[in-house]
């Protein structure tokens, strides 16, 4: 008895019905052959629009140019290229209705996500730090001596939400909701397995080379670490986007608070 209840505890500390219930929910999807079929061609027009923003990104890193923000512009753009692009395939975007079920397998997908970059950022633990004075000016949010502390609460609270609603919304419509979702129709791959591993690997990649020009390498690759679980999420929830978008937003926006406070 004594034996069966500290197995119990155990499988309750290491949250074992979790894992359980992910692996499930990914192998249930990875048996089922996505529809409808999509060409070769519709998969290089979805990596063009999820790549695009990206490659302004790193360009404006290399090269800054002041007159035109290219980076936001074209992930506005893009995302809306992907949302006409998913109509025009017939993907319709499936909506949530257990939401508790669904947040908890994006929630562990996430910390699955997170093993690997905790790792890194135990080897660095600095570089969220190290990244605080190029955040804080491309985003401006220090009070002077004459500025009214509520007024500034909430301006820099809507900044933080801004952003990290921006950055939830635009993500998750080019990086999962369109690129993953053609990937995973390719019928140029038989092999469900093979194509959704293919979909995390690529969107986990395009997702970490994103964030390099503001949080540097080690970080990158953390978030694309944790790309892999939004991506893992994705697919074990029957790729639903919404609980993605509202995760992400959490994640984001505590993540910037930190940030700014460190």
């Amino acid at each position: 008895m004594s034996n069966q209840r500290h197995s119990s505890l155990m499988h309750k500390f290491l949250g074992s019905a979790r894992w359980e219930k992910l692996f499930s929910a990914l192998r249930t999807e990875s048996e089922t052959t996505c529809e409808p079929p999509v060409g070769t061609l519709a998969l290089v027009a979805a990596l063009a629009i999820a790549v695009t923003p990206v490659v302004l990104t790193l360009l404006q890193h290399v090269s800054p140019s002041t007159s035109v923000d290219l980076p936001t512009l074209s992930f506005a753009v893009c995302t809306v290229m992907a949302i006409l692009m998913r109509r025009w395939l017939k993907l319709d975007y499936r909506p949530t209705v257990k939401w508790k079920e669904s947040l908890s397998l994006t929630h562990t997908a996430f910390a699955l996500g997170c093993l690997p970059a905790a790792i890194l950022i135990a080897l660095n633990p600095t570089m969220f730090a190290e990244r605080h004075d190029i955040l804080t000016t491309a985003v401006p949010l220090e009070p002077t001596t004459d500025t009214n502390p509520i007024l500034f609460a909430i301006h820099a609270g809507g900044v933080v939400v801004f952003l990290a609603a921006w950055a939830a919304v635009t993500e998750e419509f080019l990086f999962r909701g369109l690129l993953v979702s053609v990937i995973r129709r390719w019928s140029f791959i038989s092999s469900q397995r093979t194509k959704d591993a293919i979909a995390a690997l690529s969107s986990a990649t395009i997702f970490g080379i994103a964030h390099y020009p503001t949080w540097g390498l080690t970080a990158a690759l953390a978030l694309g670490c944790i790309g892999s679980g939004f991506v893992i999420g994705y697919i074990a929830n029957g790729e639903r986007l919404t609980p993605l978008i509202f995760y992400h937003f959490c994640f984001d926006t505590l993540s910037i608070l930190v940030i700014f406070m460190l």
